[in-house]
């Protein structure tokens, strides 16, 4: 098992949030995040194994948010990350693209909100042990 100092993992989920913002290439990232949280990957009582959590959100006019999720799907896999899946939501404007880093292991959500101005991005990274072998949550 790998282990990676939470603040390393940070800076890494924070990139990938910002790669993901470019390769979107418009609307507006909401300024007051990424929320960043660690999380255990297994349970509150596992073995201090855990990941890194970031999201935030970026408003953009629903009837193109179908568009800007494929056009970033599109661009992540041509910078090398691959694609997990891909759907069409309900109603005429609505995506969903789950991609992953292959070198890290990094899990990318890109969706729609529906009706709502905002597309969601999610980014979540392997699970890691820290260094000293002690959840950092």
């Amino acid at each position: 098992m790998r282990t990676q100092p939470k603040a390393d993992l940070e800076q890494a989920t924070r990139r990938h949030i910002s790669t993901v913002i470019t390769a979107v290439n418009a609307g507006t990232p909401d300024a007051s995040t990424p929320q960043l949280l660690a999380v255990p990957c297994n349970g509150p009582s596992g073995d201090g194994m855990y990941y890194v959590s970031g999201q935030t959100t970026i408003t953009a006019p629903a009837d193109q948010h179908r568009h800007l999720v494929t056009q970033a799907r599109d661009t992540l896999e041509m910078q090398g990350y691959a694609v997990t899946s891909y759907r069409d939501l309900t109603g005429p404007t609505g995506a969903e693209a789950i991609l992953s880093d292959p070198s890290d292991g990094t899990v990318i959500t890109l969706a729609s909100s529906g009706d709502r101005v905002w597309l969601a991005l999610l980014v979540r990274s392997a699970c890691v042990l820290p260094p000293d072998g002690n959840y950092p949550g």
